[in-house]
């Protein structure tokens, strides 16, 4: 990675457009197990297709745009919904599933009903449970750990 930040003279286009190359480094970073840093390249591709999509001129063509926000693999190398998981499941391995819980349950409700919104909605009601205070109804003493329950995201 280091060497491809520093051979890289911020130039997009040629291979690949910045918005691919965010996302395919957040791949690698998180292949790397750099969770954080994955995290923010998502959240990178993210904001830069929103950007251009909300620009006067936009440089690709308004199919490209339509297509990023439906629910289609086809012809793209990512989507919205894809992007934003990746985004989530990095936040889960880095340590922050409520993070992770709120982009994925914002998400739910730009899915169109059917088999991949029914089993995100599954994960994410797991999510849920994983990210209440373990400590919840059982008084204010936070110091006794004996009484917690901790159950690790499942993997």
């Amino acid at each position: 990675m280091k060497s491809v930040k520093r051979s890289t003279d911020n130039k997009f286009g040629v291979i690949f457009a910045e918005f691919d190359y965010q996302f395919y480094k957040a791949v690698l970073y998180f292949y790397d197990r750099k969770y954080a840093e994955a995290s923010k390249n998502f959240k990178r591709a993210i904001d830069i297709l929103d950007q251009q999509m909300n620009s006067p001129n936009p440089p690709l063509d308004e199919q490209f745009y339509y297509d990023y926000k439906k629910l289609s693999f086809s012809n793209r190398s990512f989507n919205y919904f894809e992007a934003v998981y990746n985004m989530a499941i990095s936040e889960i391995m880095f340590g922050n599933p409520l993070k992770a819980y709120k982009a994925l349950n914002n998400l739910l409700d730009a899915l169109p009903d059917g088999d991949i919104k029914t089993d995100l909605s599954s994960f994410v009601a797991l999510l849920q449970k994983e990210t209440r205070d373990p400590f919840a109804g059982r008084g204010n003493n936070r110091n006794d750990v004996e009484e917690a329950e901790f159950v690790p995201f499942p993997v």
